[in-house]
């Protein structure tokens, strides 16, 4: 399952993704953005 939020600054983007994170029983992981970034950027 992959999920993907867009919008401005304020709009509780962070607290719905961390508040997801911590209510589910699925399969996790976490990642900071620059370390997103770097896993990307390795891929190509």
């Amino acid at each position: 399952l992959n999920i993907y939020i867009d919008g401005s600054y304020g709009i509780g983007k962070t607290h719905l993704l961390s508040a997801t994170y911590n209510m589910t029983d699925m399969k996790k992981a976490f990642m900071s953005f620059s370390e997103m970034n770097y896993f990307f950027h390795y891929l190509g």
